[in-house]
């Protein structure tokens, strides 16, 4: 009797190669903001009451997720969020780079989580693509990302509020009220 070592070897093979790949699941359940300014030493953004120069503010998004106990790993676990962020609405009651109180600022901003990660636009009510069902970011479980303005604010006294809207329907409301750009 022959035996063809090849197949069996390939069985034997594929066996060791799989690891127990358990998916993270993750879940957004409350996020905040705050105003940072990057004029430090590092360029780092750091949460400040004091004002801020246009070219230095940023709003820090600070993410409180649920998670499994599943470990990550970068290369063979999924990140599943089963509670996304569907829509976000940032909006001033004054006037804030040239648009009207009220209206929405997502287009004023860009999303940034690391080097690794390219800066996005948000949509006009869009949702925040970080914390999207899937997630294929190297550190998908940061607890704070930042949007980064795209356009010059003029000097004066903001308040800014921010709507989101989770994928189960939960509404989150949060307000930085007089965000003081200089």
């Amino acid at each position: 009797m022959r035996i063809h070592l090849l197949p069996i070897l390939l069985v034997l093979l594929s066996f060791s190669s799989c690891q127990k790949n358990d998916d993270l699941i993750i879940q957004v359940k409350n996020v905040s903001f705050q105003a940072a300014s990057t004029e430090n030493e590092y360029h780092t953004p750091l949460p400040t009451t004091d004002p801020i120069s246009s070219s230095h503010f940023v709003l820090i998004v600070n993410w409180e997720i649920e998670r499994n106990d599943a470990d990550y790993d970068p290369v063979e676990t999924t990140v599943i969020n089963t509670n996304p962020i569907d829509s976000i609405r940032i909006w001033s009651d004054q006037t804030f780079a040239g648009k009207s109180p009220g209206s929405s600022l997502n287009t004023l901003f860009k999303e940034y989580y690391s080097s690794y990660v390219t800066a996005e636009p948000l949509a006009e009510n869009g949702g925040l693509t970080y914390f999207s069902a899937h997630n294929t970011f190297e550190e998908p479980l940061r607890k704070r990302s930042f949007l980064l303005p795209n356009a010059w604010i003029a000097p004066g006294t903001y308040d800014l509020h921010f709507r989101c809207v989770l994928k189960n329907g939960t509404v989150l409301f949060n307000s930085l009220p007089n965000v003081i750009i200089k």
